[in-house]
């Protein structure tokens, strides 16, 4: 990935359903150790199977880079949050991946 890249897709496995959220969340970690959440439209849980990469639906969060996210180069994390109204709040795993000039 590159520096102000807009619109890349980020895939997250979660080992629990996410049918039931009523809030889904990542939370993005720079290089510089700063966190950012991001909720709303850019962060989903799509309700088709991914047959390109064998996601199965309701069991990963797909975030799509927004204008400003990806804003400095080096090692970044992410991990997904789920939320629902019981209330649960889980975690993913936490992913990493290079962002270069």
């Amino acid at each position: 990935m590159r520096v102000g890249e807009i619109g890349k897709i980020i895939n997250l496995i979660t080992t629990f359903d996410l049918t039931g959220a009523s809030v889904l969340s990542v939370v993005l970690k720079k290089p510089n150790g700063e966190e950012v959440t991001k909720t709303g439209s850019s962060v989903t849980a799509p309700a088709e199977n991914n047959e390109a990469t064998g996601l199965i639906s309701g069991q990963y969060i797909q975030y799509t880079t927004e204008a400003g996210d990806i804003d400095i180069d080096g090692d970044w994390q992410i991990y997904g949050v789920y939320e629902d109204t019981t209330p649960k709040k889980y975690f993913s795993d936490n992913a990493a991946f290079s962002v270069s000039e």
